[in-house]
């Protein structure tokens, strides 16, 4: 599923794979810890139209991209938003 897609739902459907273009996030810091590496990732489109900044992490080079812990920064659960 694109984005697109994803944002127009009229019946919302659980567990999708929303496939992001490379031009719809955007990547920020990266921070090592031992072995893994986190980099936050901003989807603009997200932040507009739920008026919620929210970055997304992506651990190592995995497509896949998690929640975080709004307390400690750190993964906290799947998304289901993927990089290409």
């Amino acid at each position: 599923m694109t984005l697109n897609e994803y944002l127009n739902q009229t019946d919302p459907q659980r567990d999708v794979e929303v496939i992001l273009n490379e031009t719809e996030y955007k990547k920020g810091t990266t921070v090592q810890i031992g072995e893994v590496a986190l980099t936050l990732i901003e989807i603009p489109a997200i932040s507009e139209m739920y008026g919620i900044k929210r970055s997304y992490i992506q651990r190592n080079n995995e497509k896949r991209l998690y929640v975080p812990n709004l307390r400690t920064g750190l993964p906290l659960g799947v998304s289901v938003f993927y990089l290409p």
